[in-house]
C-alpha cells in the first residue's frame, strides 16, 4: 500500500484529513493520495482568496483618516478580528501577517479607547473586550479550534467527538473549554459511547479514555 503524503503546514481540508487517515476513532478514514491532493487545492484556493482580502483591507487600513469617528474604527476592527482568525487556519506559516493585524488591531482599540476616555463604562467595556481578545487569539494558536470555529468548517456533528480525541491533550482541553457544562456533558457522554464500542471492537483506545478522563475534569 502506498504512503499517503501529507504537506508539514497544512490547511483546513487537508489538516481534517490527516486527523482521520488510518484513525479508527472516525467511522471514515480511509482516502487516497487524490483525496488529499484535491483538499490542498481547496486550500491553496483559500489561501490565494485571503491574501487578496488580506492586502485590500491593509490599504483600506492605510488610507484610514486619521480623524474617522468611532464607527468606522470600531467596523475596520471587527474586518481585522476576521480576517486575524482566518489567517489562522491557512496553509504555511503567516507569523508576519498576523502580527500585523494584531498591531492594527491594537492601534485601533487604542485610538477607540482614547475616544471614550471621558465614559467609564464605555472604558470598562472596551477593557473586557481587550482581555477577551487576547485570550481568544490564544486560543487560535490550536489548529483544532480555528477548524470548529469555521462557519464552513469540515468537522461533521459526528466528527467533533473523534477530532477531540485525537487531539494532543493541551488542544483537546482548550478545545474542550469552549463548551459550557451541559455541552461538555454530552460531549463526554459521547465519546464514551464510542470508545466503549471501540473497546468491543478489540480496538485498543485507553490513550483516548486517558484522554476523555482529562476532559472530564474540567467539569469537577
Amino acid at each position: 500500500m502506498l504512503k499517503l503524503v501529507f504537506i508539514d503546514q497544512p490547511g483546513m481540508h487537508e489538516r481534517h484529513l490527516r486527523r482521520r487517515v488510518n484513525n479508527p476513532l472516525f467511522a471514515n478514514s480511509s482516502m487516497t493520495q487524490q483525496d488529499i491532493l484535491a483538499a490542498r487545492a481547496q486550500d491553496e484556493q483559500e489561501l490565494e482568496a485571503f491574501l487578496q482580502e488580506f492586502h485590500a483591507l491593509a490599504r483600506d487600513a492605510s488610507a484610514l483618516d486619521a480623524t474617522a469617528d468611532s464607527e468606522v474604527l470600531i467596523a475596520l476592527k471587527s474586518r481585522l478580528d476576521q480576517s486575524y482568525e482566518r489567517c489562522c487556519g491557512q496553509m504555511g506559516a503567516h507569523a508576519e501577517i498576523q502580527q500585523g493585524l494584531a498591531t492594527l488591531i491594537e492601534a485601533i482599540m487604542g485610538a477607540v479607547v482614547h475616544a471614550a476616555a471621558h465614559d467609564p463604562q464605555a472604558l470598562a467595556r472596551l477593557e473586557d473586550e481587550i482581555v477577551a481578545r487576547k485570550q481568544h487569539f490564544e486560543m487560535l494558536g490550536y489548529p483544532l479550534i480555528v477548524d470548529m470555529l469555521r462557519p464552513d468548517s469540515p468537522l461533521d456533528a459526528d466528527e467533533l467527538v473523534p477530532s477531540l480525541l485525537s487531539a494532543p491533550e493541551d488542544e483537546a482541553l482548550a478545545a474542550a473549554s469552549l463548551f459550557d457544562t451541559d455541552q461538555r456533558s454530552l460531549v463526554c457522554q459521547q465519546a464514551q459511547a464510542l470508545l466503549d464500542h471501540l473497546t468491543g471492537a478489540g480496538v485498543d483506545v485507553r490513550a483516548a479514555q486517558q484522554l476523555l478522563d482529562s476532559i472530564r475534569q474540567l467539569s469537577a
